[in-house]
């Protein structure tokens, strides 16, 4: 049996945006749009910012909570975006992942938003109020939800989509 304290779990979603590469990557990479685009983040922070590195504080809302993550992102260019949380949400031990942007065509890309993470099991049974033999999956749908949104919000961003 693995032992759920030690697991690497991931959880990937995939959007196709009609936009040119560099647009989107810029988007992606502005952090002042966060709140307006993506629904869980109430405001950002931007603690540190580069071309190539950013690190920034955001407070976030799942369902009747609201905490702050610390994060770091590096990018490469228009062909991907890597972060880390080095303040992690509660419930989670550690989350990171990457952002990979594949052109479909000029005005046409597809977006990998993959997480890796670690669950903090005593603690997320605690916040969530479920057994800890159900925490994985409650954690794991949350993220998928929240990844899925993050990606529809871009792309009716981008693609000029009126709510």
């Amino acid at each position: 049996m693995i032992d759920p304290i030690l697991s690497v779990y991931s959880v990937v979603d995939v959007q196709v945006i009609e936009r040119d590469a560099a647009t989107i990557v810029d988007t992606i990479w502005n952090t002042k749009l966060l709140p307006e685009i993506v629904r869980h983040v109430v405001s950002v922070e931007l603690l540190e910012s580069g071309e190539q590195v950013q690190r920034f504080r955001m407070v976030l809302r799942s369902e009747a909570q609201s905490f702050s993550t610390e994060s770091v992102r590096r990018r490469n260019g228009n062909a991907e975006i890597t972060y880390v949380q080095t303040i992690p949400p509660q419930v989670l031990r550690s989350h990171e992942g990457t952002w990979t942007f594949t052109p479909l065509g000029p005005d046409r890309m597809e977006i990998r938003l993959e997480h890796r993470y670690t669950i903090d099991l005593d603690v997320a049974a605690r916040v969530l109020a479920a057994e800890r033999s159900r925490v994985p999956e409650i954690v794991a749908a949350r993220i998928r939800e929240n990844g899925a949104a993050t990606l529809e919000g871009y792309r009716r961003y981008l693609e000029g989509v009126v709510a």
